[in-house]
């Protein structure tokens, strides 16, 4: 028989309470020259000019989302946090930006903010909360008439400080030794056919004035070649770079980019998350990256999404290498680094009875049966009852505890039953504060919620040996026959086979 037992807090060592301010986002005009994407609407009234993104219109849309574009991508955004969005901005005239939503079209914000100026340059700032996922900031302008400039955009939040471990998963991303089982550089350079290659294989390795870097010869484009030749996205992609893990990644993970670059002329390339290279995923990651002839560093941390991941697994990042320029260019790179956060799994319950402190949230007890594996634990005290709850299976960080956790299918507690779950954020209301007993079932994705002062009760009102029997599904059953069923007996819960 089965048996279930009730967990001591575990608190992690070495994490300290103070705030730090994060830095999400951030784009220089100065230095960037395009936007992930804007609406035709958008588009036509989109320019860039003296170091400054520039919106002027004549008149309005029909609708105010007719002209709607992201200014910014590349961002994970969680309701934990209050996000304060600052623009140096300045209009024609003082106005109001239309709407600015933090998120995607299916997450994040799902209403609205307005963004004021006036006519003279100014920070302005807002802040937005309750941010449920999404990728990159939207605007919506078109029912604004005149002009507004932006010489730079910028996200932030405040969270609490804490001691994070990095691994690096990257073999010679310094260029300096051989390649190892899975290159961390690889290409594919354009024929000059009209057609982008498949050919892609491993950057070549040089030495530039002492420093050691993979190379990408980028060749020139003729847009001419290219049927669709009015579409610069028909050939933008004719010459990529990609840095390749050797594994991959699932929804959830947050990884840390970082690497030096250069190339031989000044340009920008997008990019985008890929399974292996080549297996297109999504069109955001790291956002566009801009190039100098000089060597620069860039770092990125970033919480991979559902569609950047997919089921198989972000394994690498790919550079559009002509989203900007046409002709011939060499581009550089060296000491890239892959990093993933060094984590605790397993299942972990944070809630008002620990101030929804992650790092003392209750680590539910593995215990493995014949047929199925369990988790359990008792979460909430009579000096400090549960009420509200967060599931997670990672700790060690709050925005990995958040990027990682679950809510349940149907939104809302059925206690003492079996209900299903899915990933995703959710702060779960129980029914009542009190002392209640969770229990997980992964490879069923079930979970139960049970009030243990309502099971005592039950169990000297019934006797020990009072049985409820459910289905796999969550669903009582009065009288089972032949199957697979989950039977409970008091505070224990069994998987049995009649």
């Amino acid at each position: 028989m089965k048996k279930f037992f009730t967990l001591a807090t575990l608190l992690l060592a070495g994490l300290t309470a103070s705030a730090k301010t994060v830095e999400d986002g951030y784009v220089d005009f100065s230095s960037v020259t395009s936007i992930p994407w804007a609406s035709d609407e958008a588009a036509a009234r989109i320019s860039f000019a003296d170091g400054c993104f520039v919106y002027s219109s004549e008149e309005a849309t029909a609708n105010n989302w007719d002209a709607q574009y992201w200014i910014m991508g590349s961002m994970a955004f969680s309701p934990s946090y209050t996000y304060t969005v600052t623009m140096m901005i300045k209009g024609s005239v003082p106005g109001v930006m239309g709407n600015l939503k933090l998120g995607n079209w299916s997450m994040g914000k799902d209403n609205y903010e307005a963004f004021s100026f006036t006519d003279e340059w100014a920070e302005q700032s807002i802040q937005v909360s309750e941010v449920d996922g999404g990728d990159g900031i939207m605007l919506q302008t078109g029912a604004f008439v005149g002009e507004f400039q932006i010489k730079w955009i910028k996200v932030t939040h405040e969270e609490k400080e804490q001691t994070t471990e990095w691994i690096n998963v990257l073999e010679n991303g310094d260029a300096s030794g051989e390649y190892g089982e899975v290159p961390c550089a690889v290409s594919k350079i354009y024929s000059g056919v009209g057609t982008a290659s498949n050919d892609i294989t491993p950057c070549e390795i040089v030495n530039d004035n002492g420093t050691k870097a993979f190379i990408v010869r980028a060749a020139a484009v003729n847009p001419n070649d290219w049927a669709e030749e009015s579409d610069k996205n028909a050939y933008m992609w004719a010459n990529q770079f990609w840095i390749q893990s050797p594994q991959a990644f699932p929804t959830g993970e947050i990884i840390k980019i970082s690497f030096d670059y250069k190339a031989s002329k000044a340009t920008s390339a997008p990019t985008q998350a890929h399974g292996a290279p080549g297996a297109y995923h999504h069109w955001e990651l790291l956002g566009s990256v801009a190039f100098t002839t000089d060597w620069q560093h860039f770092s990125k941390t970033v919480t991979l999404t559902a569609d950047q991941a997919k089921a198989e697994g972000m394994s690498s990042i790919a550079f559009n290498l002509n989203d900007q320029i046409t002709e011939a260019v060499d581009f550089y790179f060296t000491n890239m680094k892959w990093e993933v956060m060094k984590l605790e799994e397993g299942w972990f319950v944070c809630g008002d009875f620990n101030d929804f402190d992650t790092d003392s949230s209750v680590a539910l007890t593995e215990e493995a049966g014949d047929e199925y594996v369990s988790y359990t634990g008792t979460v909430g005290t009579a000096d400090k009852p549960a009420s509200v709850v967060r599931i997670s299976t990672k700790r060690g960080n709050d925005s990995a505890f958040d990027a990682n956790g679950i809510k349940l299918s149907d939104g809302a507690v059925t206690p003492n039953e079996y209900q299903e779950y899915v990933a995703g954020y959710q702060k779960i209301e129980l029914p009542a504060a009190g002392v209640w007993q969770i229990t997980v079932v992964p490879e069923y994705s079930m979970i139960v919620f049970t009030d243990s002062e309502y099971d005592a009760i039950e169990s000297v009102e019934n006797g020990n040996d009072h049985v409820i029997y459910y289905n796999l599904q969550g669903v009582r059953i009065d009288a089972p026959a032949h199957g697979l069923f989950l039977k409970k007996m008091g505070n224990k819960t069994v998987k049995v086979v009649k």
